[in-house]
């Protein structure tokens, strides 16, 4: 309780009634009124407001057609990219059908030599079968020749032995 009457006391004195105590003085005397010489007053203060409206106008300005070229410039580029695009799907699509057609020449290519390969391989058989007779009865044709030509030989002592 002692420690909360002291400062009360302190304070007691100086925010009493001045009524009740005459010799007291006010706390504080107001200064005559006069204009603060840094300020334009009100017009000042709407010219400054009308002088940062134009300032912030022409920087959205500005920064409208900043960000328009910025967007002009997106466009242009996108379109070059997808005309690119659409240039390559082009090309590519245009080798895949020279692909496709290549391939279907090479597969009617390939059926055409193995056709001639099958014509080939009967004819080789064919060949086969008469090389196999050719040798298989050569001796026999050879003896027979033999006999021939000594038949002739002995057909021309004979006629040469009748003529002279």
């Amino acid at each position: 309780y002692g420690l909360l009457q002291q400062p009360v006391s302190s304070v007691d004195g100086t925010y009493t009634d001045s009524r009740a105590n005459p010799d007291a003085k006010a706390p504080g005397e107001f200064k005559k009124y006069s204009k603060n010489e840094n300020s334009g007053g009100a017009l000042g203060l709407i010219s400054k407001f009308i002088k940062e409206t134009q300032e912030m106008k022409q920087e959205a300005i500005k920064d409208e057609q900043d960000a328009q070229a910025e967007y002009e410039d997106f466009l242009n580029n996108t379109n070059d990219s997808v005309a690119s695009k659409n240039k390559s799907i082009v090309d590519k699509t245009e080798l895949k059908a020279q692909a496709e057609a290549d391939k279907v020449q090479a597969e009617e290519d390939h059926a055409s030599v193995e056709s001639d390969l099958e014509s080939l391989a009967q004819y080789k058989g064919q060949l086969h079968q008469t090389c196999d007779w050719v040798l298989k009865h050569f001796d026999e044709d050879q003896a027979a020749r033999n006999e021939e030509m000594e038949a002739i030989r002995q057909a021309e002592g004979v006629l040469s032995g009748a003529l002279a």
